[in-house]
């Protein structure tokens, strides 16, 4: 259980705090009502388009300058996210 909690929070930072109510949203939300498949596409891109985004904003905000810092902030998604815009 450790090592999966720190996993999560290496790669999603303080994200890693809201990750099980995502989860236990979109579950509550796939037993209610199936998913349309039309749609399904949408929401999978959708959802890791504000992950993303959302995971960027707190490395911004943070600005991590060592290891411990980068899983209070955006994590290593965000690290990477931020090195792929700067590379153009």
């Amino acid at each position: 259980g450790t090592w999966l909690a720190d996993s999560v929070r290496l790669f999603f930072g303080g994200l890693a705090v809201l990750l099980p109510l995502l989860l236990l949203y979109g579950a509550v939300r796939l037993m209610r009502k199936p998913a349309d498949p039309e749609h399904r596409g949408r929401t999978l891109v959708g959802w890791t388009a504000i992950i993303v985004a959302t995971a960027s904003l707190l490395h911004v905000a943070e600005r991590p300058a060592d290891d411990v810092a980068l899983t209070r902030s955006g994590g290593l998604l965000a690290t990477a996210s931020a090195r792929c815009s700067n590379a153009r």
